[in-house]
């Protein structure tokens, strides 16, 4: 009985005009900023598929996928689509509130605002410490030559991680 109901709920929805959405198991062909081409695993390449909801300009979240990736492709109708599921991620951007965007690609990570970056900060910090001077009831001296190889490694680390 469940299934005929559900057959009638089908055909009802689809005499109104509505329709379920389909989802299909694409490759990925192509990308660009905000859209990537799909070929289905069962049929036709899908052009201009949706990577964010703004369909005009990028802001909120966006994760792009890899040329030659699978990906999970959810159709709204017959010509607009967005990729819903991802099975290897290029790129993970996002744009918020009050000017905050943050990037994760290959091996580093990029947090800034309109003023500064994470970096920036995390640079001019270790520099300060690195060049600071300490006053000392002998007068003014300097981090011990172990301290300063250790900022200095930490340096070297966090930009490894961190990106502009």
């Amino acid at each position: 009985m469940n299934d005929a109901k559900s057959d009638i709920r089908r055909i009802i929805q689809e005499l109104a005009g509505q329709r379920q959405p389909v989802t299909l198991i694409c490759k990925v062909t192509s990308v660009n900023e905000s859209k990537c081409d799909v070929e289905p695993l069962d049929g036709a390449l899908l052009k201009d598929v949706r990577l964010n909801a703004s369909v005009d300009q990028f802001n909120g979240l966006r994760i792009t996928p890899k040329k030659d990736s699978y990906v999970l492709v959810t159709m709204l109708s017959e010509t607009d689509a967005f990729v819903s599921m991802y099975s290897d991620i290029d790129k993970i951007e996002f744009d918020g509130a009050g000017g905050i965007k943050v990037e994760i690609k290959d091996d580093h990570i990029s947090l800034k605002n309109d003023k500064t970056s994470l970096k920036d900060e995390v640079d001019d910090l270790l520099d300060t410490l690195i060049n600071a001077k300490i006053a000392t009831p002998a007068g003014l001296g300097l981090f011990n030559g172990d301290v300063i190889t250790k900022l200095t490694q930490i340096k070297t680390n966090l930009n490894n991680l961190l990106e502009d």
